[in-house]
């Protein structure tokens, strides 16, 4: 109950955004976060009441913990209540307890544990802050809540003797903020300067480890809830994010990976339980029991919040995913309490050294050493020099020298040298080598692949200009949704004579913001399998159509970056290789990223072996420690193995040799070593391993910035899974993974969902525009014609007619969200939409013909006919009608592609409609003696029937089977999503009413289908009675679909003049106002009179307007329930336009079907229209009652749903920053070097 309490709680107070706010915008504090902690009594969990705590106990203030890890809170909760809470009960005094207890459980004080003076581990001796006749004196370092404590307690001398004081906060007290790892939480260098204090334990340091003993069982829960969260973040990545045509987490390498993650939880959160109940019980087991809890949570944590990143891949390391705020809390939570020999030269090789150290000596930029030695990973420090220029300077530098590109032919600007010499130069040229990082990609990438497949005149003309730095080179592979699965790929280069043309979007390309030229792989054949489909080029990165968009990285930075390409023309002599053999030219490249990139990575030995050779651990040098020197000796093993490895391979080049799959080696073990390493050399200097300021800690920045750069080493250039892939599959042997799509065409291949990188086709947008005539036509047949049919020509009461469409459309409307979910929720290689939509059409035709011819033998059973072949014809729409809808969504993410997309639908509803309803009453509803107007003729209506069942199976039907092509491009049902139940279809719908905007909408559809069922139902009897029209002048009605054409050209322009809602509500009043116009005419005598042309031409303009207004209302209500549907995701991670679609269907029909009804009981009661009457029967009153009712009172009632929609609030500008947002979280798992 507690734990729900609390999570509730924080899930409403402190969500993951308000977590960002204190990270991004100080104070690193959340205010409100805190003082409703307090209220809900939760600072005092384990404080007895009579101090004016709960007195609940420590095992429930574990859970509270658990919650605020899980959560990721930035409040001084360990400060506060672990440690001076602690501190008060085990050690205060009676009135201590009294003065600040109480304070402390009301919210009013916060704590600070103020103890290091040193930037190394806390140790008696770094004590020299002293109290003096109750005063305090000094400086305190990385004090976390600092800043924002009203009480510390701090460790102190007094006559040599250590103590923990109590020091509230006065002016005395100087308070400076420094950035630590987690930017969500305060720490701050504090100074106390002749501070009033008071004695709270004799014994400091004593008193200390005992505080930690029990702090550290609360600490050890806050990281279990955090290490709960990350693994289910990963875990639900897992099985949402699709690659190599199935979910990521269906692969065995992923499985192994969450597997070991909740292994570690598991163990972690059996020794945390174990802890609390010898906290709770101050148990003798209470000092191994802490101790277990605090090391497996540790490790829990950090293992869950790296490997939450990796699982995510490249957008796991970006500044928008939440991961790295987990994995800077880990790192966070997990410091808060708590050499070898060279090679020896031979002779040659000394002499070689010897002629690069007297180049260094003359030639570096040794102006920029004492910057680039503070340099982190990721970040080339050059001070106040551009970092760019400076590393054309030096490399410049070194080709006129000839030290550049050592390996390369002289021809090229290489030097011809030996690989043991690259390696002598690599350790020589030292710090100055961290310039080299710009030209990493285009030397040791680029440059081989255009070695081996370049024509002779590129390879002299880009070759030098590369070696010198005077131009740089990208690489262009990774793609959104592509990620590892790099043949998966879908940039496109057509050919267009001597030209290529190219369309598409890279990403995760490093350096491109800076890059002259890059090499560029594409997809030129999408009906091969996907290996063979592919043609490299390489091209100028300043070509027109050619756009870079910088990547925020979790780090801070911006390495990485999104090229766009729009009509960008290759001539064909920058083709890398034959048409159609991009793959084998891509191997090269690849082969040599990863030794480049594992050849290249500082793996951090040389930096933690300088550390512990100058670092004091508990009062004797770090490198003297056993532990330490275990873990030297294994790295040194890897380090050392690395370098032979990258020889062996450079000896391979040098002899004409294409790297191999070894090379993948290189870049697996650096970026783990390199993360293990930060690790370790952060714990070890304790506190000071928070800071990521070089001028204030230059040891601890320099492992931190290597820590939040590790994660983008172990996913560039190849994640460590594929990695391990690949020397599984190709250098030991073993067998593929299984891949459904191997050996398949690119362009059958399915996917999560496939991301579009042009505009819909006219085409698609015609085609899935066919699906309205099926639409139309039913709503025309029930609306129009079928209350009539059984009222006025069969003789069943309208009354009765009416009440049994009423019940069909309420069941239809019911079925309509069940039908939407499990159209979300279905799983088929047709995909969630289509299977349904092929499914429905036979028997949605064979109900409605059916409908409209019932057999003589059931003449008295008319209304049992109705009944079940109404519902039968509404059922069978709706399995076709849902997916249909819920598809157009689905298409097309534009704001304005959407209202274009359903212009399309409109202007093939209206066309067919034109033609549709000129025949019917043309061929059909002939006129003749008995029956002047023929629409009320028994005999025509099989006809009818039979023409209106046909139309509606082949609209349809073409528009499931013409837009199958679609299907890659529509949201497939994530494997995390639960198949269809009607508590799982509850939940839906109490998720997706919680939008305010769909609950806008909802009503407004109440409010409108009841207007519109109403009068769409006494239309007929307007035409028929009230300007008595024949069936031939009916059918120049039809004409009125002009106006619906008219809208279409028209929409999009108005659309840019005003927002959807302000337009939608112009056209309804415009339709009110035009509504009456007839009626007032022929009321005043002012109108034609009836059966003249006169009056068909005035009725014809009247409903050509309304059908241009209706259409444009139409288009932008669909395109706001579209809108809407993002803000969902947005907001909830949930894509359900079929659920979406469904309730406003269900809404529409039900509503309609009251409106029917009442349709019904006005004819019969207001209008007294007897059924099956003769026109001679029809009374003038009875004319003017329909008239009046139509024209008057019924439009009157549209002001409710219009002033509901002016409540909708998605503007145009929201709408494009959900859309960038979305875009951004549908992106891929790897990152591109």
């Amino acid at each position: 109950m507690l734990a729900d309490q609390v999570q509730r709680y924080l899930q409403e107070r402190c969500p993951v955004s308000r977590v960002r706010q204190v990270l991004e915008q100080p104070p690193r504090f959340a205010e409100e976060v805190w003082q409703g902690l307090a209220e809900l009594g939760l600072l005092g969990t384990a404080v007895p009441e009579s101090y004016g705590g709960t007195g609940a106990g420590y095992a429930e203030l574990c859970l509270v913990a658990q919650q605020i890890g899980r959560h990721i809170a930035p409040v001084p909760f360990g400060s506060t209540v672990y440690l001076l809470t602690e501190a008060l009960l085990q050690f205060g005094s009676e009135a201590q307890k009294q003065q600040w207890l109480p304070k402390i459980c009301s919210g009013e004080v916060k704590g600070a544990l103020a103890t290091t003076e040193a930037l190394e581990q806390l140790a008696q001796a770094q004590v020299h802050a002293s109290v003096e006749a109750g005063r305090l004196s000094g400086e305190k370092l990385m004090v976390a809540d600092g800043s924002i404590a009203d009480v510390y307690l701090v460790l102190a001398k007094q006559n040599d003797q250590l103590g923990l004081y109590l020091v509230p906060a006065d002016a005395s007290i100087q308070t400076s903020t420094v950035d630590s790892v987690d930017l969500s939480r305060d720490v701050a260098h504090v100074t106390f300067d002749n501070t009033p204090a008071e004695l709270l334990h004799e014994q400091g340091w004593s008193g200390l480890q005992a505080l930690y003993q029990r702090a550290a069982v609360l600490f050890a829960f806050e990281q279990l809830g955090g290490a709960q969260r990350a693994l289910e973040m990963a875990v639900d990545y897992a099985k949402e994010r699709f690659a190599f045509g199935r979910a990521i987490g269906s692969f065995q390498a992923i499985k192994h990976m969450l597997a070991d993650m909740f292994v570690a939880m598991k163990l972690a959160e059996s020794n945390c339980y174990y802890a609390a109940w010898a906290l709770d019980n101050n148990a003798p087991e209470l000092p191994l029991a802490a101790a277990t809890a605090r090391v497996g949570a540790t490790e829990a944590f950090q293992l869950c919040a790296r490997d939450n990143i990796q699982v995510h891949g490249g957008m796991g390391f970006t500044w928008e995913f939440d991961c790295h705020l987990y994995y800077r809390r880990s790192n966070f939570l997990a410091l808060e309490i708590g050499g070898l020999s060279e090679w020896e030269d031979r002779l040659a090789q000394a002499e070689f050294r010897n002629e690069v150290k007297a180049f260094i000596k003359a030639s570096a930029p040794h102006y920029l050493a004492e910057n680039l030695q503070k340099s982190g990973f990721g970040n080339t420090n050059t001070g106040e020099y551009d970092t760019l220029e400076e590393a054309k300077k030096w490399q410049r530098t070194k080709a006129e020298a000839g030290w550049a590109c050592l390996s390369w032919p002289s021809e090229y600007g290489g030097r011809d040298a030996s690989p043991i010499e690259n390696v002598i130069w690599a350790q020589e040229e030292g710090v100055y080598g961290r310039l080299s990082g710009t030209f990493i990609i285009g030397q040791g990438m680029c440059a081989p692949t255009l070695m081996a497949y370049a024509s002779d005149t590129h390879k002299q003309r880009y070759l030098p200009k590369l070696a010198s730095g005077e131009e740089v080179w990208c690489q262009l592979f990774s793609e959104p949704h592509g990620g590892s699965d790099l043949a998966g790929l879908r940039t496109r280069a057509e050919k267009d004579g001597d030209e290529w043309v190219i369309n598409g979007q890279k990403i995760w390309t490093s350096g491109a913001q800076h890059s002259d030229y890059g090499i560029l792989i594409t997809r030129t054949d999408a009906t091969v399998a996907k290996h063979k489909g592919l043609t490299m080029f390489f091209l100028d990165m300043k070509s027109p159509g050619v756009k870079i968009v910088p990547i925020k990285q979790a780090n801070g930075n911006s390495e990485f970056n999104e090229v766009y390409f729009d009509n960008v023309r290759i001539p064909d002599h920058q083709r890398l290789g034959e048409v159609g053999e991009g793959w084998r030219v891509s191997i090269t490249t690849l082969m040599n990223e990863r030794l480049a990139i594992g050849g290249s990575i500082a793996t951090g030995f040389p930096e933690i072996y300088d550390l512990v050779s100058n670092l004091s651990l508990q009062g004797q040098p770090a490198i003297d420690n056993a532990a330490v020197r275990s873990k030297l000796a294994q790295w040194y093993v890897k380090a050392s193995g690395l370098k032979n490895s990258s020889s062996r391979m450079l000896t391979a080049l040098a002899k004409g040799d294409n790297p191999g799959p070894e090379a993948s080696m290189g870049k697996l073990v650096a970026g783990n070593m390199m993360q293990d390493i930060a690790k370790f050399a952060i714990d070890l200097q304790g506190q000071a391993g928070l800071l990521v300021d070089p001028e204030i800690a230059e040891g601890a920045a320099r492992f931190q910035a290597m820590l939040l750069r590790s994660p983008a080493v172990r996913i560039e250039g190849g994640t460590d899974q594929i990695l391990r892939n690949i020397i599984g599959e190709r250098v030991l042997g073993l067998p593929e993974d299984l891949r459904a799509d191997k050996g398949m065409p690119f362009n059958e291949i399915p996917t999560g969902s496939q991301e579009r990188d042009q505009p819909i086709r006219l085409s698609t947008k015609l085609y899935q525009g066919l699906g309205i005539i099926p639409v139309s036509l039913k709503e025309l047949a029930f609306n129009t014609f079928l209350l009539l049919y059984y009222n006025q020509v069969l003789g069943l009461s309208a009354s009765y007619a009416s009440f049994a469409l009423l019940i069909a459309l309420v069941v239809d409307a019911v079925s309509d969200p069940i039908v939407g979910s499990f159209s979300d929720n279905f799983r088929h290689r047709l995909g969630r939409r289509h299977s349904l939509m092929y499914a429905a059409s036979v028997p949605f035709a064979l109900c409605i013909y059916l409908l409209f011819s019932p057999l003589p033998a059931v003449a008295d059973y008319l209304h049992v006919w109705l009944l079940v072949f109404a519902l039968g014809t509404r059922l069978s729409f709706t399995f076709f009608a849902v997916p249909w809808n819920a598809m157009f969504a689905e298409l097309s993410d534009d704001y304005k592609e959407r209202s274009e997309l359903i212009s399309y639908r409109f202007a093939v509803g209206w066309i067919v409609g034109i033609v549709f309803v000129f025949s019917i009453y043309s061929f059909i509803f002939v006129a003749s003696d008995a029956y002047p107007q023929g629409q009320l003729n028994p005999a025509h209506y099989q006809t009818f029937a039979l023409v209106l069942s046909l139309t509606v199976f082949a609209g349809a039907f073409l528009t499931t089977h013409l837009t199958r092509d679609q299907i890659p491009y529509l949201r497939q049902p994530p494997a995390s999503l639960r198949r269809f139940s009607l508590p799982v279809l509850w939940e839906e719908l109490g998720l997706a009413v919680k939008n305010r905007n769909f609950r806008v909408l909802i009503f407004a559809v109440l409010a409108s289908a009841v207007v519109g069922g109403t009068n769409q139902a006494l239309q007929i009897y307007m035409n028929t009675y009230f300007w008595d029209f024949s069936g031939e002048q009916l059918r120049w009605t039809a004409v009125a679909v002009l106006g619906g054409l008219l809208a279409f050209f028209t929409v999009l322009p108005l659309q840019n003049l005003l927002d959807k809602k302000y337009l939608l509500v112009a056209c309804a009043v415009s339709i009110m106002v035009v509504t009456m116009v007839p009626v007032t005419l022929r009321l005043l005598e002012l109108a034609p009179a009836n059966g003249t042309p006169g009056l068909v031409v005035m009725i014809v303009i009247a409903a050509t307007i309304s059908a241009y207004f209706g259409t444009i209302a139409l288009i932008m209500f669909t395109s706001m329930v579209a809108d809407t549907l993002d803000v969902q995701e947005y907001e909830t991670g949930l894509r359900q336009e079929g659920l979406f679609n469904s309730v406003m269907t269900f809404s529409s029909k039900a509503t309609t079907g009251a409106g029917i009804l009442i349709a019904g009981l006005i004819i019969d009661h207001v209008i007294g229209l007897p059924q099956g009457a003769q026109r001679a029967q029809i009374t003038p009153e009875m004319i003017f009652r329909i008239g009046i009712v139509d024209a008057y009172v019924v439009p009157l009632f549209n002001v409710v749903w219009l002033s509901l929609v002016l409540k909708y609030s998605i503007t145009r500008d929201e709408h494009t920053q959900i859309q960038q947002v979305l875009a951004r979280r549908r992106m891929p798992d790897s990152l591109e070097s």
